[in-house]
């Protein structure tokens, strides 16, 4: 089996990290905070403190499995209300490790190394005519035909 392969893919692994952390932060935080801000603010969001950017502990994501359990019990149970503060602060130190360890903010991680040539070679081309004419054809005089 062999993991390798000709084109490069970092581009993509960008990607899906960036869609990946994003992902994980709708779990305990507010999704109009989350689509407001850039990639770059999200990684350098305050995550140790609450400034109005978490979800109150009933709404955050737990599983469906854990919601069925919660309206069993009762939200008001001690141990649900203790449940769901090791769960908030479960998220918060993930969300605080991925922001310390996912290249989120890498530039050249995230360019398609494809369009980066292209774009290169996009002005190549638009140099060419000027190249042609300095480089391989000195200046001579000719008719045109029309």
């Amino acid at each position: 089996m062999v993991f390798q392969g000709k084109d490069p893919l970092v581009h993509q692994l960008h990607c899906q990290q960036m869609s990946i952390f994003k992902q994980f932060l709708w779990n305990f935080i507010k999704a109009e905070i989350i689509n407001e801000k850039t990639l770059k603010q999200l990684k350098r969001m305050e995550l140790s403190e609450d400034q109005g950017q978490f979800l109150n502990l009933k709404d955050m994501f737990v599983g469906s499995h854990v919601d069925k359990i919660v309206k069993q019990i009762g939200a008001k149970d001690i141990v649900v209300k203790d449940f769901q503060k090791q769960a908030a602060a479960a998220y918060l130190t993930c969300g605080q490790y991925m922001q310390k360890k996912l290249p989120l903010d890498n530039a050249v991680a995230s360019v398609d190394p494809e369009l980066h040539f292209l774009h290169m070679g996009q002005g190549f081309l638009h140099q060419l005519p000027v190249l042609e004419k300095v480089i391989l054809h000195p200046p001579c005089k000719t008719s045109r035909v029309r």
